[in-house]
């Protein structure tokens, strides 16, 4: 999966960011991590909320909404997302031991 390209101020709650957008596609449907492409989908999600973290100061602060995570998605990203494999099982293994934190 790649990255988005953006300047970085500080970098400051970006794993928050990442597990939180994580956390809210997975709480609506927690069988993404059965359909490749879908968890393709919302690792893209994750990135772009990152990425835009990552241009702002703090870290609740920088937090951005959904509405801009897809708004960054959508014209930041080629229609075809990359197609570099991602490790499928271990990440199961991962959003599994989350919900069950739940």
């Amino acid at each position: 999966m790649e990255a988005f390209k953006v300047k970085t101020v500080d970098t400051t709650g970006t794993g928050d960011s990442f597990v939180g957008a994580l956390l809210h596609k997975l709480v609506d449907d927690h069988t993404i991590i059965q359909d490749e492409p879908r968890l393709r989908e919302v690792l893209q999600f994750a990135n772009a909320c990152v990425a835009i973290t990552t241009i702002k100061k703090g870290a609740i602060p920088a937090l951005p909404t959904a509405s801009e995570a897809l708004e960054l998605i959508n014209t930041k990203c080629p229609a075809q997302v990359s197609r570099a494999p991602i490790c499928r099982d271990l990440f199961r293994k991962i959003c599994v031991k989350i919900l069950k934190l739940f």
